[in-house]
């Protein structure tokens, strides 16, 4: 047997790199001059919006050279000197793939162009791009078929087709893709049948066919897919039973295949599916029994047989799935009671047992009492304390055998009258209260001019300010911080929020700060003190490493002060939407960036008496020094919540991060700002306001959900997490979704939030390109 060289002289060794080094880069036969004249070509037939110029700005050869290395989206492999990344989603491109060169990119990696406008045929020399990992075209307006030169991606991971407009079928030849672990063509026109060779990806996590024409059988063989975690056929035109190699599948969490023309029984031998947290059969034409068999499905969160033909009764055994939120069994043909088991799921928020021929009482708990007369319309004679239903003891019954209206006019007159009154009175005690509340307030002195801070530090008299800086000597007054800010011009002006504007200063002592100077709300002098009051009194009590900290402050007849620690990145907010110092944030950075948001809330509901509430966290309010710690800003709105006091007040915050629960109550809890920080740690993961996404998550079905990828949501103008940092955003993620749940009692509390952070033990123990945003959703902390 040949032996391996051996090294053994330093200079040997010296000479043996370069030749290693020498031959990485003679791998690519086409130099980076001939790649970026390629991108240019391209570019030329690309239509751009005109609000985002930084495509145009940087796509240019330049006097130093023309490498497209430092391009926006593009990144290169240095040692290689080629380019293997070309990643430019969401700017709304228009053109199509036609002119652009594969044959240049013999190293690309990953093509992402993930929700634009591109438009025509996907080519078919896009199979020459044989180093490709991920393909993501999706969200655009591709037409024709997918091109069967995609099977000579062999090293393909990820491929992503869906919401384009493609016709044809699915290669025949799909299982070449054996790398393949996410397969994504949702919403095309596909049609034919699902090739049998789709069962060759042995290492498939996710494969999401939705909405489509897709006709036939369910591959017999699917089972061989024992990786797989998600299963997606929903909105097609698929036919036959449910295969018994389906039931094989140990590891899949979600089943959505509903909308279908499937038919036969559910076999008790699906309770093997121990991993299955959401099932959706939904739609379809399955006849016999509901298996007792599902309660084997310990993690269910999600549980949807409706508009079939199932009949006989609701197994009992349901009730011990303790997970369960969602349970639809509508339109069918169950008989019997609702068992008593179901009482004790309290976790359920959603339930439809609408239309089928089902009697008796319904189980006394709080789901069934506030649910709708809606999820039990249709049935025979369903009764209980449940608004819609006849009382168990009223012999009232309709004569269409459902369930009437009212069991007791008189008496549902009566309990309406009382509620009246009770929230009318209510009303008044609370007003009278609050009215008492702002006497006392406003008849306290504001501080008087003579007298000490009361935190201790000295004060320092002029005619007509008071300021105080307690790490200082106590001589700086309004003068010294018109000085220091030029009279606060505009040059000077870090920044300008709701509240305030901020302008940086250096003291005479050589120590930069940051002053904000409060707005006046115009015929509001009284909201203008106590905001001011608000902000010095939490800021002088609050000690953490991610809180602000305030150095000093000052009241003049022109303009109220507050002088802040300097940090030198600005805010996150502004940080997140600059190009350049997004791709700074890396996602180590952006997870230590949430733990110390988390911290910072975590000190103020548990380790501080009494508690306070800031009211008002948004990434513009995460301030970061020059090592990027993070910490809370802008106490303005805060709240100490003490007992003996009132903890309703009007609704303070920002639109885009209050709680849903605001918009009918006044009432200030910390589950509010749990939901603030949800929103934030959303932002920091997805690069930008996570708007269209929270409004996703709250409006898509949960098939929806669990077709919806997490790598999608991740800011795309990062690579993807690696090895060591994936689990934190894992689990970041989930913790952000937890927190901003529409029901605030079903959020963690802050503490709760800061320990799983730092524990970083995501639930899920799944590769991320493997996670669907529905797993993360039903994930608990």
């Amino acid at each position: 047997m040949e032996k391996e060289p051996t090294v053994s002289t330093p200079l040997a060794f010296l000479v043996w790199c370069l030749l290693q080094l020498s031959f990485l880069k003679s791998i690519s036969s086409v130099p980076l001059s001939s790649q970026a004249e390629a991108l240019l070509s391209w570019k030329g037939n690309l239509t751009f919006p005109s609000t985002d110029p930084r495509v145009l700005n940087s796509w240019s050869v330049s006097s130093n050279g023309s490498s497209p290395c430092g391009w926006y989206g593009i990144q290169c492999n240095t040692a290689m000197d080629s380019v293997t990344q070309l990643s430019l989603p969401g700017f709304r491109f228009s053109g199509t793939l036609e002119r652009l060169n594969f044959s240049a990119f013999p190293d690309l990696t990953h093509l992402v162009l993930a929700n634009n406008s591109f438009s025509g045929n996907i080519p078919t020399q896009i199979g020459e791009l044989t180093s490709l990992q991920e393909l993501d075209l999706s969200s655009n307006s591709f037409t024709g078929h997918i091109p069967s030169s995609l099977t000579n991606l062999s090293q393909l991971s990820r491929l992503s087709l869906s919401t384009n407009a493609l016709v044809g079928e699915v290669p025949s030849n799909i299982g070449a893709l054996t790398r393949l672990r996410s397969l994504l063509l949702t919403r095309n026109l596909l049609t034919g049948e699902i090739p049998s060779s789709i069962t060759n990806l042995s290492g498939l996590a996710v494969l999401s066919l939705r909405f489509n024409r897709l006709s036939g059988e369910i591959p017999s063989n699917i089972g061989a897919l024992s990786r797989l975690t998600f299963l997606g056929l929903r909105d097609n035109r698929l036919t036959g039973g449910l295969p018994p190699s389906l039931f094989t599948m140990s590891k899949l969490a979600a089943l959505a295949i509903s909308s279908n023309n499937l038919t036969g029984v559910i076999p008790p031998s699906i309770g093997a599916m121990s991993s299955i947290d959401y099932f959706n059969l939904s739609n379809n034409h399955f006849t016999g029994e509901l298996p007792r068999s599902i309660a084997n499905f310990s993690g269910l969160t999600s549980l949807d047989v409706s508009a079939n033909n199932l009949s006989g009764k609701i197994p009992a055994e349901i009730g011990e799935l303790e997970r369960l939120m969602d349970l639809n069994l509508s339109h069918n043909k169950f008989s019997g009671s609702i068992p008593s088991s179901f009482s004790i799921l309290s976790s359920l928020s959603s339930i439809d047992f609408s239309y089928n021929q089902l009697e008796g009482p319904v189980p006394n708990s709080n789901i069934f009492r506030n649910a709708s007369s809606s999820a039990f319309m249709g049935n025979r004679g369903l009764c209980g304390e449940v608004q819609g239903l006849q009382l168990c003891n009223s012999s009232v019954v309709n004569g269409n055998g459902s369930s009437p209206v009212s069991g007791n006019g008189s008496r549902g007159l009566g309990t309406r009258y009382v509620i009246i009154i009770v929230v009318i009175a209510a009303v008044l005690v609370i007003a009278v209260f609050v009215v008492l509340v702002r006497s006392l307030i406003y008849r306290t002195p504001v501080r008087s001019r003579s007298s000490s801070v009361e935190d201790g530090g000295t004060s320092s008299k002029k005619s007509e300010d008071v300021f105080s800086v307690w790490n200082y000597d106590g001589k700086f007054v309004f003068e010294d911080i018109v000085e220091a800010t030029d009279d606060f011009d505009d040059e000077n002006c870090l920044g300008i929020g709701g509240s305030g504007s901020v302008y940086e200063a250096e003291l005479v002592t050589g120590q930069r700060v940051a002053v904000k100077k409060l707005h006046s709300a115009e015929g509001d002098d009284d909201a203008d003190e106590k905001n001011f009051r608000n902000e010095i009194q939490a800021l002088v009590e609050l000690r953490h490493r991610n809180i602000v900290k305030l150095y000093g402050f000052c009241s003049h007849p022109r303009c109220k002060l507050l002088v802040y620690e300097f940090m030198e990145k600005g805010s996150l907010a502004g940080l997140l939407q600059n190009p350049q110092s997004a791709m700074e944030l890396d996602w180590v950075k952006r997870v230590s960036i949430i733990k110390d948001v988390a911290n910072a809330l975590s000190y103020m509901h548990h380790d501080f008496r009494p508690p306070i509430l800031h009211r008002d966290i948004t990434s513009k309010n995460i301030l970061l020094n020059e090592e990027f710690k993070a910490c809370v800003s802008d106490f303005g709105t805060s709240k100490f919540l003490k007992q003996s006091s009132s903890n309703w007040t009007a609704v303070a915050g920002t639109i885009g991060y209050l709680a849903p629960e605001l918009a009918y109550s006044g009432r200030v809890t910390a589950k509010s700002d749990v939901y603030s920080f949800g929103v934030v740690a959303l932002e920091v993961i997805h690069g930008g306001h996570p708007g269209e996404l929270l409004v996703s998550i709250s409006s898509s079905s949960a098939a929806e959900l669990h077709g919806m990828m997490l790598v999608d949501v991740l800011d795309k103008r990062l690579d993807y997490p690696s090895e060591k940092v994936e689990k934190e955003v894992i689990a970041a993620m989930a913790i952000a979704m937890a927190c901003t749940r529409s029901n605030p009692v079903s959020r963690p509390d802050m503490k709760r939030v800061a320990e799983a952070l730092a524990a970083c033990r995501p639930s899920i123990g799944l590769p991320l390109q493997g996670i669907t945003i529905g797993q993360l959703k039903d994930a608990m902390i």
